[in-house]
């Protein structure tokens, strides 16, 4: 990856929202801990479902699902610990994807959504000079994966960068460059 070229990890950052304080960083692998995920991370899209909290994230490779309560997840304990996490605090874990799902590439992988009332989670894609889609997949009861494709729709403006459900059924999307 020519933007990443000594293959840190992305990362997403957990902060308890009520206290202002950050509780983990985690550290995004998959197959193995020797693998860092270094793709694009334009969004996480967080599901709990009893005990467990998932993280889906969108990238070019699929729509992998983190288990943030994971067992497997370990503490990095190296010191320093790796560059790209030195402006961090906190507690960092490695955590690998426990699935990855394969997703249609009409869609794109720039950001994700997840709708708590329809149980969809919505996943789009970033132009600067064209229409996207947004597709949105509807999860299984268990909340940990994704049952079937629900729709694909062509969004009504370009440079989008986010979206969020809403409970009248409606999305609202973010733009850049005005």
């Amino acid at each position: 990856d020519e933007e990443n070229p000594d293959n840190y990890p992305s990362i997403i950052v957990e902060i308890d929202r009520c206290a202002s304080k950050l509780k983990n960083v985690y550290a995004l692998y998959k197959d193995d801990f020797h693998t860092p995920n270094t793709s694009h991370v334009g969004g996480v899209a967080v599901v709990k479902k009893g005990g467990s909290t998932y993280a889906f994230i969108p990238s070019k490779d699929g729509l992998h699902r983190y288990d943030l309560n994971s067992p497997d997840s370990t503490i990095i304990s190296s010191s320093p610990p790796p560059k790209s996490l030195m402006n961090t605090k906190g507690t960092i874990k490695k955590i690998l994807y426990s699935d990855s799902f394969n997703y249609s590439s009409l869609c794109g992988y720039s950001y994700v959504s997840y709708d708590k009332y329809r149980n969809l989670l919505w996943v789009g894609g970033f132009d600067e000079d064209s229409l996207t889609n947004i597709c949105s997949y509807k999860l299984n009861s268990a909340k940990n994966s994704l049952s079937e494709w629900s729709s694909i729709n062509q969004l009504p403006v370009n440079k989008v960068q986010g979206a969020v459900a809403r409970p009248d059924g409606k999305l609202l999307l973010s733009t850049s460059y005005g």
